[in-house]
């Protein structure tokens, strides 16, 4: 009698924790980073999406609709291919509707658009964008097109591994406003906020062009400043060896000198917390920030 009810308390115990699990599902997204590496125009204003990672699709086979200010102009067909779960990829494009050049989808007209991707007949996730037709120059014919969007107001902290030698990576999207080839030193500063005390830096050289670029800044320990207060004998800052406290930090992103963005996060219990649309439980799934569990993303303030 003792060894049924304990069978029977078993059954009812998986049986709560199964519906738990299926109450607890995630609604599926793209990796967030790598839409924006890779949602971009060619010069000649082809559009032709690339493979991206995403997390907790379902099925073989998905859509992907293309639209400007609100009307559908073309759609491709992919596919969904396991890769280590619950991680996917999106890969396989094919164009299936919309094609108005021999080389495929053209996009030259200025207006709101949106990328919407489906799986089983329906919509997982919606990705906006503007585009914008720049001024033409006399000397050069070209019109140069320029995508804005989550490029302009976010970056993100990624932690290069789980392992001890681990780090922080700030990372940001840059591109030059006229489109011109431009030579950039990037300055980042992690700054705790209650006693305005710099924890972490990283630079980097670089250069900006027309079409978003992702640029990538190793934190590391404050060194040494020199005049122009750029850091240098600056040491390794390890990730999963060497904890944040508590408490709200700002990064303070510079080009050339000039601040370009700052950017906020709160670290509770040691671990930096996630804010805005990477909440799960506060956002529209079409709308979620997937960052596979390694990409804290911010908002420029």
């Amino acid at each position: 009698m003792k060894k049924t009810l304990q069978i029977s308390v078993s059954l009812v115990v998986l049986s709560l924790a199964m519906q738990t699990a299926a109450q607890e599902k995630y609604s599926p997204a793209p990796v967030f980073s790598d839409l924006l590496s890779n949602v971009y125009l060619r010069s000649n204003g082809q559009f032709k999406p690339s493979s991206i990672y995403a997390y907790f699709l379902s099925g073989d086979k998905g859509q992907l609709k293309v639209i400007r200010d609100g009307s559908e102009i073309a759609e491709f067909s992919f596919r969904i291919e396991p890769y280590t779960a619950p991680k996917y990829t999106i890969d396989g494009y094919e164009l299936v509707k919309g094609k108005n050049d021999s080389l495929g989808l053209m996009l030259k007209e200025p207006g709101n658009y949106k990328l919407e991707y489906y799986a089983g007949g329906v919509k997982f996730y919606s990705f906006a964008f503007e585009l914008v037709v720049g001024k033409t120059d006399p000397y050069q014919p070209k019109k140069l097109m320029f995508l804005n969007g989550p490029w302009n107001d976010y970056a993100y902290l990624y932690k290069t591994n789980n392992e001890s030698h681990g780090k922080w990576e700030f990372r940001v999207f840059m591109r030059s406003d006229d489109g011109s080839l431009q030579q950039t030193k990037g300055q980042v500063l992690l700054i705790r906020d209650k006693d305005k005390k710099v924890v972490a830096v990283g630079s980097s050289a670089f250069r900006r062009e027309a079409a978003w670029r992702r640029q990538d800044l190793t934190l590391q320990k404050p060194g040494k400043k020199n005049a122009r207060g750029e850091y240098y004998s600056n040491q390794d800052f390890y990730a999963n060896r060497e904890k944040l406290a508590d408490g709200s930090y700002t990064l303070e992103f510079k080009t050339d000198g000039k601040l370009y963005g700052a950017y906020k996060f709160v670290v509770n219990a040691g671990k930096v917390q996630m804010q805005g649309n990477q909440v799960r439980k506060s956002t529209d799934p079409l709308n979620f920030i997937e960052g596979g569990g390694r990409e804290i993303w911010m908002k420029k303030q």
